[in-house]
């Protein structure tokens, strides 16, 4: 990991922590597990980097959250940030599964899978959490440009679609130093950023 990557975390990890208390809507700095009930001391899952919670109740130094996201039909074990695109928010444990509340169901057109909308209500650490996305974003763009611009120039964002981002990150990652975890992080980025995604989900 590189100083400046490094501090980035550091600072990423200090934002959390001075967060506005009475936010609702937050934001997850790193793979955080999850739990269903806030005594359970073995999570039931885990949430992705920057996947977005809304907060429904606080109690200490932990809130319950309710996180959406689109489930493709048959593939129980995860849940997306969008539907058709492979961008992970949601890796879900047994009991998780079972805790899930689902939506509307869309058949996309271009490839004929079949999605849900759904969500789930997870208990969290309240530090591991940020109120402004934006400092996601500028910590992954920082680390994008210091770890990805040996080979070439740094990519436009919005040359890929987010299910393009996938194999991208993967053929890039063995000629970084960067770790698995900064690298689930510069997947949400280029992804959440990529050439499909509206600009609402960009900001």
């Amino acid at each position: 990991m590189s100083g400046a990557t490094q501090a980035g975390a550091a600072e990423l990890a200090q934002a959390a922590a001075a967060s506005s208390p009475n936010a609702t809507t937050l934001y997850t700095i790193a793979t955080e597990p999850f739990f269903l009930q806030p005594q359970d001391s073995h999570n039931a899952g885990n949430l992705m980097p920057s996947t977005e919670v809304h907060v429904l109740k606080q109690d200490g130094d932990k809130v319950l959250a309710r996180v959406d996201g689109w489930q493709q039909d048959g593939v129980s074990e995860v849940f997306y940030a969008a539907q058709g695109k492979r961008i992970l928010s949601v890796l879900l444990g047994e009991e998780a599964r079972k805790q899930l509340t689902t939506g509307d169901t869309l058949t996309d057109a271009e490839t004929g899978l079949v999605w849900h909308q759904v969500a789930l209500q997870v208990w969290l650490p309240r530090k591991q959490l940020i109120d402004d996305q934006q400092k996601i974003w500028r910590y992954s763009a920082e680390m994008m440009s210091a770890n990805c611009t040996g080979c070439h120039g740094l990519t436009a964002l919005d040359r890929f679609n987010a299910n393009q981002w996938i194999g991208v990150i993967k053929g890039m990652a063995p000629r970084t130093s960067l770790t698995q975890e900064q690298l689930r992080v510069l997947t949400q980025y280029v992804q959440k950023h990529a050439s499909d995604m509206p600009p609402a989900a960009k900001s």
